[in-house]
């Protein structure tokens, strides 16, 4: 499999992860609106706003386990360590597991780290897209990570003026 089908196969599995992520909160939206109808309207309506929670917690826990299995497949692919069989086996235990979809959105500090960021992660950070973001990725691996966050700018292509748009949202 060369560089070009393995970018491909990343590409639409970011698109794939971004579908998935904006469903969910969609869903999620309907289902907390359904829910606040249902508590207004009645008190007898409870067992049924209860069972609302209950599906939403259930989607909320599908969907972290189908970000995690991405989240898996692109850290795969970054690394080299897969073949097409492995990627399609993965794909389809994820598309069997969940019947929802995921949430974007991580409980974390909000800073990347440079030195295990996936590529989807730096290309979140401005002024980076993909063909840089795979640049920071070869340039860590071909240099044993960065040891400082300036070490940054060693990456073809990323100046000073680029680093000044991301610095306060990327850490070692």
């Amino acid at each position: 499999m060369n560089k070009n089908s393995l970018k491909k196969i990343v590409s639409n599995l970011e698109q794939y992860q971004t579908l998935i992520g904006t469903l969910l909160i969609v869903s999620i939206l309907v289902a907390s609106a359904i829910m606040l109808v249902l508590n207004f309207q009645s008190e007898k309506n409870n067992d049924t706003s209860n069972e609302l929670v209950q599906k939403v917690t259930n989607l909320e826990q599908e969907q972290k386990n189908v970000n995690h299995k991405i989240n898996q497949i692109i850290d795969l692919l970054n690394e080299n360590k897969t073949t097409s069989s492995n990627i399609t086996e993965t794909v389809k235990k994820t598309s069997a597991s969940s019947k929802s979809t995921q949430n974007i959105s991580t409980a974390s500090t909000g800073l990347i780290n440079i030195n295990s960021a996936s590529l989807s992660q730096l290309d979140s950070l401005s002024g980076i897209g993909p063909t840089y973001a795979q640049r920071i990725i070869d340039y860590r691996n071909q240099n044993g990570g960065f040891k400082s966050i300036e070490e940054i700018k060693n990456v073809k292509g990323i100046g000073d003026k680029t680093f000044e748009k991301f610095k306060g949202n990327i850490t070692i």
